[in-house]
């Protein structure tokens, strides 16, 4: 359960659309809040590129300490009304955006990281990437993004939920789902909702000679893979109905879908299919992602990422992992699953 949240904090308003939220889960589950704050070393210019400053004078370092301090400080004061009477703690770390976050969070035990993303607005941001895309690849506990261009708070004002959980079959992928009804039974305990589960099966480009020879045969084998994919959505939903957390309130529904890209098609259908409740509905996303960085997820892909760059909704990712030898969280190494 999310008992213990950390939100991190730059000193903008946008970061800071994330504390009403987060405040509300603490609240409803009897928690607490960590509100953390990433300072960075300053960096000189050489002949090879920027590098630490190895002679710091103390007062430079000193004084973004004490501008960290004071931020933080006064954001009780200006959150009144959301942080009361919940139980808040504030951590300072040195370094790197992403890592220093990742690093409080196992610091400080959290259960949770909910944070607000600028969302995909520049060359530098596409470019350097997101604190939460990098987050995502290296986050030793479920991550909560609220978009800044979408709809930050819309989850707490809208009477129903409509959370759509991608799968694939595997297993990493069905690890989106514990933490899924952990928040809301945390939040919505005995409020109808909808529970959406979506099966994306990839084609091959339309593009392609093979596939336009072979288009028949594919297409039955197509069939046969939505057929299998809905049998298999449906056997998820029996395992769920089983869950001490999936209240007789949740509502199961699925889709299955022919695509070629297929981060791309579940922004699209989220966003643009209406939910079967009636009335004004918040749409979440939750997915599993396995987290690679470097080579390896520019070769393979993400479609985790993908789906993050683009959506507006909310996101939940979910990064399973193991204890090391050293007992730190540590990736869980998967292979068959779509949902890099």
């Amino acid at each position: 359960m999310f008992h213990h949240i950390l939100v991190p904090l730059d000193g903008t308003a946008v970061a800071e659309q994330a504390i009403p939220f987060a405040a509300r889960i603490a609240r409803t589950s009897g928690g607490s809040l960590v509100l953390v704050r990433v300072i960075h070393t300053p960096v000189r210019s050489g002949s090879f590129g920027a590098e630490p400053v190895m002679g710091l004078a103390p007062s430079a370092l000193e004084t973004q300490y004490a501008l960290a301090h004071h931020y933080l400080s006064i954001i009780p004061k200006t959150y009144a009304a959301e942080l009361t009477g919940i139980p808040l703690e504030t951590d300072i770390e040195l370094g790197a955006t992403a890592p220093g976050i990742a690093s409080a969070a196992r610091v400080e035990q959290a259960d949770m990281i909910v944070l607000c993303s600028r969302g995909k607005t520049d060359l530098a941001n596409w470019v350097l990437g997101s604190v939460a895309r990098q987050l995502a690849r290296r986050s030793p506990v479920p991550i909560l993004v609220l978009n800044a261009h979408g709809h930050p708070s819309v989850l707490s004002m809208t009477p129903s939920w409509r959370i759509t959980v991608p799968l694939d079959g595997s297993e990493l992928a069905e690890r989106a789902l514990e933490p899924t009804l952990q928040l809301v039974s945390t939040l919505r305990p005995t409020t109808p909702w909808e529970l959406h589960l979506v099966q994306v099966v990839a084609l091959p480009p339309a593009a392609s000679s093979r596939w336009k020879f072979q288009q028949k045969a594919s297409t039955e084998q197509v069939e046969q893979a939505m057929l299998a994919a809905e049998d298999y959505l449906q056997m998820v939903i029996a395992r769920l109905k089983q869950n001490p957390l999936a209240s007789q309130d949740v509502l199961f529904t699925t889709s299955v879908i022919c695509a070629t890209e297929v981060g791309e098609t579940i922004v699209q259908h989220v966003e643009h299919t209406q939910s079967v409740i009636e009335g004004e509905c918040a749409n979440l996303i939750a997915m599993a992602t396995h987290g690679r960085s470097g080579v390896q997820r520019i070769l393979l892909g993400s479609v985790a990422e993908k789906v993050l760059n683009d959506t507006k909704c909310p996101m939940l990712i979910t990064r399973p992992f193991r204890q090391s030898e050293q007992g730190k969280p540590k990736h869980e190494e998967h292979s068959a699953s779509h949902l890099s």
